[in-house]
C-alpha cells in the first residue's frame, strides 16, 4: 500500500473544505441557537427571581396588614369590653342606689304604718280601757 501524495492532498482539502462548510452551516447557527436558548434560560431564572420576590414581598406586607388589623381589632375590642364594664358598673350603681332609696322609702313607710298603727292601737286601748272601766263602774254602781 502506497500513500499517494494527490489523494492525501485532496483528501486534506476535502476535509478542510467539509469543515468550513460545516462550520459555517451547521457550527455557526447551532452555537448561535445555543446562545439564545442560554439567555431564554437565564431571563426566565432572574423573572423566576424576580417573581418569587415579588411574592415574598406581598407575603410581608400582607402579614404585616394582618399583625396590624389584628391589633387593631384587639384594640378594638378592649375598648368595647372596657365600655361594657363602665356600663355595668354604672348600672350596678344606679340599681344599688334605687334599691337603696326603695329601702329606704320602704322603711320610711313602715314607720309611718309603725306610729299610724301605734295610734290606733292606743286610741284602741284607751277605748277599751274606758269601756272596761265603765262596765266596772257599772256594775258597782
Amino acid at each position: 500500500m502506497t500513500v499517494q501524495p494527490s489523494i492525501t492532498i485532496w483528501t486534506i482539502i476535502c476535509f478542510l473544505a467539509l469543515f468550513f462548510i460545516l462550520k459555517k452551516l451547521l457550527f455557526i447557527p447551532m452555537l448561535e441557537l445555543m446562545d439564545k436558548r442560554e439567555a431564554k434560560i437565564k431571563e426566565a431564572e432572574e423573572a423566576k427571581k424576580n417573581a418569587l420576590e415579588a411574592i415574598e414581598r406581598q407575603k410581608a406586607e400582607r402579614k404585616a396588614a394582618l399583625a396590624e388589623e389584628k391589633l387593631r381589632l384587639h384594640e378594638e375590642t378592649e375598648a368595647r369590653a372596657d365600655a361594657i364594664r363602665m356600663e355595668g358598673k354604672e348600672l350596678l350603681e344606679k340599681t344599688k342606689a334605687e334599691g337603696l332609696a326603695a329601702l329606704e322609702s320602704f322603711q320610711n313607710e313602715i314607720g309611718r304604718e309603725y306610729v299610724r298603727d301605734l295610734g290606733t292601737m292606743r286610741s284602741s286601748v284607751k277605748e277599751i280601757s274606758v269601756r272596761f272601766l265603765d262596765s266596772l263602774y257599772a256594775r258597782e254602781s
